[in-house]
């Protein structure tokens, strides 16, 4: 055998054995999560609030889910309720040791008493306020210097928030 294929068999051997994954629970994404609502955005033709996020974590998806009472006052349609989903996905950024939650965008917006033609009016109002308020949301902090400088992924498996650490 050549040496450097046994040294690259005794590498992987040893790199092995020193991983690991945290699990990120719902109860700690939601926390973090409701530090950051209620948030609003007014526009010309219409303002936009958005409440009581609820994380969604689904089993099919590698991103991260979030449904919100939303609460819409528009110039041309009057006041309406409803919800919007919003999607996201993950980023480790390595000089803070936090994950974060980045590139927020609307998935779903249902306001059942409103006009078909107002919704694109509503939609784009709630999407700016995601924008300028919740571009970034941190969600776990990793604490000690071996885990900052060991992570190798943070990714949504399963509908799971999985943090691998290792070699």
């Amino acid at each position: 055998m050549r040496p450097s294929f046994v040294l690259l068999l005794t590498v992987s051997a040893c790199a092995a054995p020193f991983r690991t994954t945290i699990e990120l629970s719902e109860a700690e994404l939601q926390s973090r999560l409701d530090q950051r609502f209620p948030i609003e955005k007014s526009a010309i033709v219409a303002k936009v609030a958005l409440d009581h996020p609820h994380v969604l974590l689904d089993a099919t998806s590698d991103r991260i889910g979030i449904e919100c009472e939303a609460h819409a006052i528009a110039v041309l349609a009057g006041e309406h309720h409803g919800k919007v989903g919003v999607s996201g996905r993950l980023e480790y950024d390595r000089e803070t040791s936090t994950v974060y939650l980045v590139d927020p965008e609307i998935v779903r917006a249902e306001f059942p008493d409103l006009p078909q033609e107002h919704l694109p009016m509503i939609r784009d109002a709630a999407s700016i306020a995601l924008k300028t308020n919740l571009a970034r949301i941190p969600l776990h902090h990793l604490d000690g210097v071996p885990e900052r400088a060991l992570v190798q992924s943070v990714d949504v498996k399963e509908g799971r928030v999985i943090v691998e650490l290792g070699l």
